[in-house]
């Protein structure tokens, strides 16, 4: 009689657990700094807004939102993977560089945005690996293009190339995470 692999169930479900809050994270952001960017491009490029930059203010309660969820999550759902941990602190570091770039903008003489996408490019690839998802591999890969491309482009035009990285690179990678879930 075989025994029965406990151990490979945990890291199973684990995985599954991971995914499936993972797969929200990266829809729920990838709409929320998708959309904020074409906002951004539109009242910029197309209406010659002065401050198109206003609609990053959405993050705020995005961000309150985001923090709610993982604090109800956290209650109710204990991580059972080791690798939960690294990924939560993987995207708190990430976080603190994000707003280090920002209140440094002026001294990176204002590339705040592909800066931004190039450590979610890290970010992306690293939770793809870590969970052994090429799709978000694949998705880190295009941010980190995306990046590349907004820093050869002239400003008012990178938050375009953004909402187009942030679509192919976290919300399509959410998807097929979520649908895997399933």
């Amino acid at each position: 009689m075989r025994q029965h692999d406990t151990s490979s169930d945990s890291e199973t479900k684990g995985r599954r657990d991971q995914a499936e809050v993972g797969s929200f994270y990266f829809i729920f952001w990838g709409i929320i700094v998708s959309v904020t960017n074409l906002l951004q491009f539109i009242l910029g490029v197309l209406f010659d807004y002065p401050y198109p930059y206003v609609v990053w203010l959405a993050i705020i309660p995005a961000a309150l939102f985001s923090g709610v969820y993982a604090i109800r999550r956290r209650k109710s759902h204990k991580p059972t993977h080791a690798s939960s941990n690294i990924h939560k602190d993987n995207w708190l570091f990430i976080f603190s560089g994000m707003l280090l770039i920002i209140l440094f903008g002026e001294k990176v003489n204002h590339q705040i945005s592909p800066l931004i996408t190039l450590l979610l490019s890290i970010g992306t690839f690293t939770s793809g690996r870590a969970m052994g998802f090429r799709p978000l591999q694949l998705g880190g890969l295009s941010l980190f293009l995306a990046s590349m491309i907004m820093f050869l482009v002239p400003r008012p035009y990178q938050p375009l190339i953004a909402s187009i990285g942030m679509i192919l690179g976290n919300f399509v990678p959410g998807l097929q995470l979520r649908a895997m879930t399933k």
